[in-house]
């Protein structure tokens, strides 16, 4: 059996277990620039801020390509390539070759 196949079988083990990721997830939050401060149009001049989360993220699925998450904190679902998946540490960190950022309804993946 080759390291793929070991890999892919100690992954499925994990379905259905949540885990932290690391490096944390990092979630969009706009803040006001200046309080009182308005575009033209009216709105409140915002700055964009990207806030490092540690929220828990299920395991749905495993194949011998990817990997599903799903965050329990923000609804938010993945599903990532084998190549972005580093290991498994104890006792639940899922570690990660890539900056995962949650921006609204989206995620965002960036290798690193």
């Amino acid at each position: 059996m080759g390291e793929e196949a070991v890999n892919t079988d100690q992954r499925e083990k994990n379905v259905g277990q949540d885990f932290r990721l690391r490096p944390h997830p990092l979630i969009v939050e706009y803040v006001p620039l200046i309080t009182g401060v308005r575009s033209s149009s009216g709105d409140p001049v915002m700055e964009r801020h990207l806030v490092p989360t540690d929220y828990l993220w299920h395991l749905t699925a495993v194949t011998s390509g990817s990997a599903s998450l799903h965050c329990h904190h923000t609804n938010h679902g993945i599903t990532l390539g084998n190549d972005n998946v580093r290991d498994y540490r104890s006792p639940h960190f899922l570690m990660l070759k890539c900056q995962l950022t949650l921006d609204g309804d989206r995620v965002h993946i960036e290798p690193i």
